[in-house]
């Protein structure tokens, strides 16, 4: 992919409105996506209710980014997982 067709593919990320609020700013993040390579990060906790379909905007964005050359890590935890949910007891 050559430059101005990342510059645009950025470009329509950042227009969709799906990235509600870009601290410091939408230009610096635009700049650091079109010059570095960033990390991005989500996890789930397989165990909760609350994961459901809607997610996948969030999964599809991060697809979009890593096709960009970022590094994108999903952690769906079991241990993690037990840490967050208090309901879940860990027996050693």
């Amino acid at each position: 992919m050559n430059l101005a067709e990342k510059e645009k593919r950025i470009d329509e990320i950042l227009e969709r409105g799906i990235i509600k609020e870009i601290l410091p700013s939408k230009e610096q993040f635009k700049e650091a996506l079109m010059n570095k390579r960033l990390t991005f990060y989500i996890g789930a906790d397989p165990t909760g209710d609350s994961l459901h379909l809607s997610h996948a905007k969030n999964f599809m964005l991060l697809e979009e980014f890593r096709q960009l050359g970022h590094n994108v890590n999903v952690l769906f935890g079991d241990f993690t997982a037990c840490i967050g949910d208090p309901s879940i007891a860990v027996l050693n």
